[in-house]
């Protein structure tokens, strides 16, 4: 087709986008979404592909409200799909906002404290969301966040020297999404 829309051939070019749009939908195994929410979806796409989380979860979060328009068997077919790529975006939102809390940490110390605990708080409950869509990869982050704004709401946290130097190194591990370390180093402040 492609070969007879370089040739000039009119009613192939009006046929490349349906057949370009039908290749999308079996890729995604959404074959007869509405074109509305197949737009939405694509854009979101973007969205997570810029790591622009906050536009990506906004889209997918239309998506849902608006699989209601579509008849309840196709619904049932798609909705899985559409609430785990929400629920990985969730995720990466969640860590996000959890490594961007012990960042505002380890760069302020514990004067940025609540700011620290209000960022990481809303990375929890991102995860949190995120796990109640059954993604199993948020339950266990939500765990280890969780442990973490524990120790950070520890007044052992407020000592200055040691307990500092060893949250940069859970800080760096954070980054690293070493977890453990992450946990282990905070802990060890304690």
């Amino acid at each position: 087709m492609e070969r007879a829309v370089s040739l000039g051939s009119p009613k192939a070019r009006d046929q490349i986008q349906y057949v370009r749009d039908l290749l999308s939908q079996l890729e995604t195994g959404m074959v007869g979404l509405p074109q509305e929410l197949q737009g939405l979806i694509s854009q979101a796409g973007e969205a997570a592909n810029k790591k622009d989380w906050d536009s990506a979860i906004q889209l997918f979060r239309k998506v849902c409200r608006k699989l209601g328009s579509v008849s309840p068997e196709f619904k049932e077919k798609v909705e899985a799909e559409i609430e785990s790529r929400l629920a990985v975006m969730l995720t990466n939102r969640g860590v996000e906002r959890a490594n961007a809390g012990q960042q505002r940490i380890n760069n302020s110390g514990p004067s940025a404290n609540e700011e620290a605990i209000q960022s990481i708080e809303a990375g929890l409950k991102d995860l949190e969301e995120a796990a109640s869509l059954g993604s199993e990869v948020a339950a266990d982050q939500m765990l280890k966040v969780m442990e973490i704004l524990e120790h950070l709401r520890d007044p052992v946290f407020q000592k200055q020297g040691e307990v500092n130097e060893l949250l940069k190194k859970a800080n760096e591990a954070a980054e690293r999404q070493d977890w453990t370390d992450a946990i282990i180093y905070t802990y060890d402040a304690k």
